[in-house]
């Protein structure tokens, strides 16, 4: 599947990210940290699962962290640093669909994009149970598509450790934009912190494709030196 990385996405879809704790402390926001090979796996992840999944069919991957897995994988594309809770991808659970009047109130800022032009090729494993047609991405290679996720109370108090979960929810037809915009961020990236657009929300945000629901807690992307899987207890049998 070939994707314009220079291209932005003129839909918008919904997509609820909420996080299960372990106390009564309420999650306030989200600080979603990764390698530059973190981000492009997890955009090559999802396309592959747009390809494959059926429009109307529900399905849930899980990410389990490194160091507390004893089989940690890359099933979307990145490695969970140990002090993260765990990923949960969720397809096609929310219901509620975006209207007119919806996308007519966002505001939001625009990732920057390069004017010249260029293409992402993702290849289709079209069958995993042959061992030489498995694709191995130039990313998995490096071990250095790792992820972080931390969650902070109202006080700004890192309560990461006391969150067992978070969910991030998306339907079907969101998946494509939504990893179109992770790769234009991937070709431009830098140290910024990039909130995510909240419906109804007066804090100004940026476009990724997505519009978090109001029930969603806020959320930001932000690039940073994860270093390598090997850092955090990875071992290769």
């Amino acid at each position: 599947m070939l994707i314009n990385i220079r291209k932005r996405t003129d839909k918008k879809a919904l997509c609820r990210i909420t996080v299960n704790t372990f106390t009564n402390r309420k999650p306030e926001r989200i600080l979603f940290q990764f390698n530059k090979d973190a981000i492009v796996g997890f955009a090559t992840e999802l396309i592959r699962l747009y390809d494959c999944v059926d429009e109307k069919q529900k399905i849930t991957i899980e990410t389990h962290q490194l160091g507390v897995d004893p089989a940690p994988n890359q099933a979307l594309g990145f490695f969970l640093t140990s002090e993260s809770p765990v990923f949960m991808l969720k397809v096609n659970s929310i219901k509620s669909v975006l209207s007119h009047e919806d996308i007519e109130c966002i505001s939001c800022e625009e990732i920057r994009i390069k004017n010249k032009g260029g293409n992402y090729y993702v290849q289709i494993n079209t069958d995993e149970s042959d061992v030489e047609k498995v694709v191995i991405d130039p990313y998995q290679m490096s071990l250095e598509n790792v992820a972080r996720i931390c969650v902070f109370d109202e006080y700004d108090n890192d309560i990461s450790s006391d969150s067992s979960a978070l969910i991030f929810e998306i339907n079907y037809a969101g998946i494509i934009g939504f990893a179109t915009m992770l790769l234009n961020w991937a070709d431009n990236i830098d140290k910024k912190e990039y909130p995510l657009v909240k419906m109804k929300s007066k804090e100004k945000g940026y476009d990724f494709g997505i519009l978090l629901t109001e029930d969603s807690v806020k959320t930001s992307f932000q690039c940073a030196d994860l270093g390598s899987a090997y850092d955090y207890g990875f071992r290769c049998e």
